[in-house]
Formats: C-alpha cells, structure tokens, sequence
C-alpha cells in the first residue's frame, strides 16, 4: 500500500499544483486555494467493507449500489449540490471519487490519477506515463544521457539535449549557441559597459510558438548542478539593441533569442558541461508572459553539453538561421570587439513582464481512498 501512496502523491503534487493556480486565481488567497485543494483530496486506507461499500452506494440514503459503465467508472449525483461523482473501484480496498462538477464526464486530470491508482494497484508502473514518473524512476537524468518527459518534484519536465529541439505544446526552442563574457558593451554610444559581478554566461537560441496565443515575452532560467540562476535583466536593453523587441511572437512565429546569465565564474565550466537552460512549458492563457514562478507546473530543459561555442562575444551575433533576428538591423551602431565584451541581440525585456505572472491551468478536484 505504501507503492499506492506514494505514487499517488507524486501525481497528486503536479495536479494540486494546477488545482490551487485555479482556486487561486478566483478566490485571490493562496492560503485559503491551497486549503481547499487539500479538502479536495484525501488520501485514506478503506479498512472495512462498510467503508467501501458507503463509498460504492448512489447515496447516503439510498443503498443500491452504483452502476459501472464500460470503462468501469460510475457517477453519482449529489442532490445538495447538483453535481456530480465520478468513481472507480480498483481492488478490494482502493476507491478512486472525483468531482466531477455539472455533467457526468472526467477529463485528463482524472485519466492521469486512475491510471497511477492502476498502476500502483498492479504494480505495473510502466503504465503511468513517462511524465508522471520521477525522472529517477524514468531513467532520465537531468544533466546528460536519455532525453523524454519525467517529474522533477511538482513540475513535468521535457529533456532534450542540445543538438535536439525542445518540443512542448506551448512553444518549441532550438539552441544556437552558448558565449561567456565579463562585460557587455552599450548598444549605444550613450549607454554604459555593464560589468558582471562574476561573469556572463549567454546563451542564444530560436523560439517558436506552437500555442494558440501569443508569447509577449519569455524569462527563462539556467540550472547547474542543482543551482538555478535567474537571468541578467539589468542588461536586457543593450542585449536588444536599437532594434527593438522581438514579441510579442505570434502562433507559429518564431524569433531568435538570447539572454545572459551573470554567474560565478568558477561555474561557468560547470553550467558549459552540466548547465540546462530552462523555459516554461505551460501557461494558464496558452501565451502572453512565460515566467517559472512557483505556481509553474511544466518546464522544458536544454542541456547546454555540447552547444556550439559563441565565437562572436565581443561581436554582433551569428548569422539567423530562420526567423527575426532584431540585431541584423543596419541602424545598429558597430559593437566594440573586445574579447571581454559581448553586444546586440535579442532577448525579453524586464519592461515588458507584467505585473502578475501567468497561473496555471485548474484542474477539477478529486479524492481517493486506499
């Protein structure tokens, strides 16, 4: 039984994650969604056969027991709420009861619990999707090797290494390079050289959104040996360049990116061989701004082993295999080619995020008992 429970909490995590976003966004209390999500959810052992067959039954009052329909599930409407029950019976003591709301019906969300309570149930735990698998348990490690989808703590993670294209339904990301530099020079002659505190590691490469809605601006982050470092902002502008933003990017768009990370230099070997870049893979409107904030359920990783090295730092940026590349415009002043410098391309600026970051998407409550 501790198989059960533990798989299902690791799924549940991810759910929860998508659940208190929703309950969030409607009631405005984080404290109060993720109480309610809690409620939603209870995880308990059926020791008796009164128990279960209470949790079997169309109702408190009336004993007759449910009807299962072709997939094994039965609804049961409440006559206090008008909603309905969707429940599913797996062995002699595992109960599977979700909220299923207005109509008699599950979605994915429950499709994804129900096949983890099977799993565990069989202990067959090749059934449950790749993504809802600890990537220790799906055989991907982070940092090098097999690429695929796997569950690194509350968030769905998509690896790929960096000759691969990153692929998820909100966007898909190639990489182009990888440069490191200990200053980057204005893009302006009125502008000021901004010096790292350690020294930049900068990262370019080609986004294209594969959503429904456009991307107005992407922040992503770099993971090193279980580190993460947020991106350099402060220098977003002379990354850009008088050419200007490359969002928003609209469906099927896509642009030519880059964007610094100020990191201590004795990492910058560590992020080259071990580093992954990291974007968001979900966000509640299928658009806009793509942020990791903790309310983050998906993410996609490039690993940075690999990439070719960035021989322009110091330079304008390599030619654009495809796409917008703001930084090819002929109004840009000439860049300083020093070694230690790095100028113009084209990344989201700090100006462009919005004020409250995207949630996720909610997903509809569910209990069990095992």
């Amino acid at each position: 039984m501790g198989d059960v429970r533990r798989t299902l909490d690791g799924v549940w995590r991810i759910e929860s994650a998508r659940l208190i976003a929703g309950i969030a966004r409607v009631v405005r209390d984080a404290g109060l969604a993720e109480d309610l999500a809690q409620e939603a959810f209870v995880a308990a052992l059926v020791k008796d056969r009164t128990t279960r067959d209470r949790l079997l039954r169309k109702s408190e009052n009336d004993r007759a027991p449910l009807k299962p329909n072709a997939e094994g599930i039965a609804f049961r409407l409440s006559g206090a709420t008008d909603s309905y029950s969707a429940v599913q019976r797996f062995d002699e003591n595992i109960v599977l009861v979700w909220q299923a709301g207005d109509s008699p019906k599950v979605d994915d969300s429950y499709r994804r619990l129900a096949t983890a309570v099977e799993a565990s149930v069989t202990g067959d735990e090749s059934k449950i999707p790749a993504a809802q698998r600890d990537c220790k348990q799906a055989g991907i490690d982070p940092v090098s090797g097999k690429e695929g989808e796997c569950r690194v703590g509350d968030r769905v993670v998509t690896v790929v290494n960096s000759s691969s294209e990153l692929r998820t339904p909100l966007l898909k990301a190639r990489l182009r390079s990888v440069g490191d530099a200990a200053r980057i020079e204005p893009s302006s002659s009125y502008g000021d050289p901004q010096d790292a505190r350690g020294r930049y590691l900068i990262v370019r490469y080609m986004l294209t959104n594969s959503g429904k809605a456009p991307i107005d601006g992407v922040e992503p982050q770099l993971v090193v040996d279980g580190r993460t470092y947020a991106s350099a902002r402060r220098v977003d502008y002379d990354l850009y360049g008088d050419a200007g933003r490359p969002f928003p990017i609209q469906p099927t768009e896509s642009s030519s990116l880059v964007v610094a990370f100020d990191i201590p230099p004795a990492v910058v070997d560590a992020a080259r061989k071990r580093g992954a870049l990291v974007l968001p893979a979900e966000s509640e409107d299928d658009g806009g701004y793509l942020s990791l904030d903790d309310d983050a359920v998906a993410e996609g990783r490039i690993r940075l082993a690999g990439a070719k090295v960035d021989s322009s730092a110091g330079g304008a940026p390599p030619p654009d295999p495809g796409g917008r590349d703001p930084s090819d415009r002929k109004s840009l002043p000439s860049p300083s080619r020093s070694s230690k410098s790095i100028v113009a391309g084209s990344a989201p600026s700090a100006r462009s995020r919005s004020s409250s970051p995207p949630l996720a998407r909610a997903a509809r409550p569910a209990s069990v008992a095992a």
